[in-house]
């Protein structure tokens, strides 16, 4: 299934870089993630999951957490190749990159990679905290997919906008790769943690664990390519703006 949905992730990314890559950066990455995030939608929801592994002994039902988390990094890794698939079609297609430097964004490759490194640990540590914050209230309630798509989709745009205006940076791939660090350590973090008592067997014991590895991967991705559009766009339009002419120089060429 996953060999399955890496030929149709890398497919997806193709075409939509065809079709909308001019004007779209990483539009191959958001259309394979927003595909997938469609798909999730017509399966059973992480209660279901749960409710699975309640007769399990407590041992298996302890490594429920890490076995999740390894299928998020294995949806990751099929996003990856669908953006490196669309890359090879923008570059046969287009010929050239897509993105000039705004103001604030660094000069060379070695600025730009510390930049991009810095910007994912901060999107990461602040997807988490956001998550935990967004889930207070929903330790009694039952899963369901709009509500996990929702917080996850909202917890990767609130850090993604805090960490592009700590370390801006020139493509959307590290936003992208905190999204991992979200699922990944959301996970170890529900292995970790207590869990409370008396709560019904479609109730996962921790908020982390109210979303798929593929809802992780899939609505996460494509919430960070879509803010990076709309953070690059408005720095972009703010930089471009022409400054006020000064009236001597006007005169001048008046006279």
């Amino acid at each position: 299934m996953l060999l399955q949905s890496a030929g149709l992730a890398a497919v997806t990314a193709g075409l939509a870089t065809v079709i909308a890559g001019r004007r779209f950066p990483d539009v191959g990455t958001f259309a394979a993630a927003l595909g997938l995030a469609a798909v999730s939608l017509r399966g059973g929801t992480a209660g279901s999951l749960v409710i699975q592994w309640a007769d399990s002994a407590p041992v298996t039902q302890s490594s429920l957490p890490l076995q999740l988390a390894l299928e998020a990094i294995a949806w990751f890794v099929i996003i990856f190749l669908a953006r490196v698939f669309a890359i090879t079609v923008e570059r046969w297609c287009f010929d050239g990159a897509h993105g000039e430097r705004t103001e604030g964004e660094p000069n060379s490759e070695k600025d730009s990679m510390v930049a991009g490194i810095k910007h994912t640990v901060i999107a990461g540590g602040a997807a988490l905290l956001a998550f935990k914050v967004l889930t207070a209230g929903l330790a009694t309630r039952s899963v369901q997919h709009g509500q996990a798509c929702f917080v996850v989709a909202a917890s990767v745009c609130l850090a993604a906008y805090l960490a592009y205006w700590v370390a801006p940076v020139r493509t959307a791939l590290w936003g992208v790769l905190s999204v991992p660090i979200l699922a990944v350590c959301g996970y170890v973090w529900a292995r970790l943690g207590s869990s409370p008592e008396g709560l019904p067997a479609s109730v996962p014991p921790s908020a982390f664990l109210r979303v798929l590895p593929i809802q992780y991967i899939s609505v996460g991705a494509a919430a960070a390519v879509a803010m990076f559009w709309y953070l690059h766009h408005r720095v972009g339009e703010s930089s471009d703006e022409d400054p006020p002419r000064p009236r001597a120089s006007a005169e001048g060429r008046g006279s």
